[in-house]
């Protein structure tokens, strides 16, 4: 890493790189080069050289928060550019996130419920969030929010419900937190059949609802009729042929 005129430490650090700070201790050899470089009288230019895993990307990105001013890093891989990127992570916080929601609502009551989402960006970039409900995606965006989401709850059944908030910045670092809201189905009305949960449909005559839902009826076809017992009542003896006389 050359560091030319440009790269003069700075008393006046931007906002940005005055929020960086390493989150965990530097190792001996590297405070030592840190020092080195602080105290090295009208030096303008530093080269490092150390072994692979030693920590220049973390010694370099400390540099840059010291001089206070923008940086290029030369990176001969797609893997070391990935990499300063990622050791960013360990300069700041994760992103700052808070979720709340109420405790129930009913969707078949015309009820939506209001979530409350807030996502801050703590000093890398915000790359992304993402609001879910049992895991499945309700909405995201790519940049801080703070306002409150209406969710209708639409394909999701009766009962308690998780919805999760996960963010993620620039430099790697996650958030994620979760509550929990019940889902309430409303009762059916009488006349609907067994385990149905809708509302149903009705008609409405002379002022009376009236279900919908019609009983059986027979299928058309030809009547059979009643049988018959003929009935045999006396009438008296029939009359005698007349006798036809000889002669």
């Amino acid at each position: 890493m050359a560091l030319g005129s440009a790269w003069r430490p700075s008393k006046a650090i931007p906002v940005m790189f005055s929020e960086l700070s390493l989150q965990y201790p530097f190792r001996k050899y590297q405070r030592m080069i840190l020092h080195q470089i602080d105290t090295a009288p009208g030096d303008e230019r530093h080269h490092l050289v150390l072994p692979p895993g030693s920590g220049k990307t973390i010694v370099g990105l400390e540099l840059v928060r010291r001089f206070g001013q923008p940086a290029v890093a030369f990176a001969p891989t797609t893997t070391i550019q990935r990499q300063w990127q990622e050791k960013v992570g360990m300069f700041t916080e994760e992103p700052d996130i808070d979720l709340s929601a109420g405790a129930t609502f009913c969707p078949g009551c015309r009820e939506t419920l209001d979530i409350g989402v807030e996502v801050r960006d703590a000093g890398s970039g915000l790359l992304g969030w993402t609001l879910s409900a049992d895991g499945s995606p309700i909405t995201s965006g790519s940049g801080p929010i703070g306002q409150t989401i209406p969710w209708d709850g639409a394909g999701f059944g009766g009962g308690s419900h998780t919805l999760g908030l996960h963010a993620r910045d620039w430099a790697g670092n996650t958030s994620d937190t979760s509550t929990h809201a019940n889902l309430i189905v409303p009762a059916p009305p009488p006349g609907s059949p067994p385990g149905d949960s809708s509302s149903g449909s009705t008609t409405v005559s002379s002022g009376v609802a009236q279900s919908s839902v019609l009983a059986p009826t027979a299928t058309p076809g030809r009547v059979p009729r009643p049988t018959q017992t003929p009935l045999s009542l006396p009438l008296g003896s029939l009359p005698a042929a007349p006798q036809l006389g000889a002669g």
